[in-house]
């Protein structure tokens, strides 16, 4: 699954259109259109992505299949 699949699976889930979703992340508008057409998120849209839907950036650039992760080992310290 791409990028753009990911995310666009993502806003269908919360039932927004394009438009309402880029203005939901702090996006400018048509950005989802150019992800479609194959141009690359920057880390800053995939960031404001992740934070809007509670999710890892792992899993927005299919890295993981689990949107969200272990985060019990965060803040163990180190020995």
């Amino acid at each position: 699954m791409s990028i753009f699949d990911r995310i666009d699976t993502l806003r269908q889930q919360e039932g927004l259109s394009f438009n309402e979703f880029e203005k939901r992340c702090g996006l400018a508008r048509q950005t989802v259109e150019k992800w479609r057409l194959r141009c690359a998120p920057s880390a800053s849209a995939l960031t404001k992505i992740s934070l809007h839907f509670g999710i890892s950036v792992d899993y927005l650039l299919g890295l993981s299949d689990n949107p969200h992760p272990c985060t019990c080992c965060l803040n163990q310290s180190k020995d």
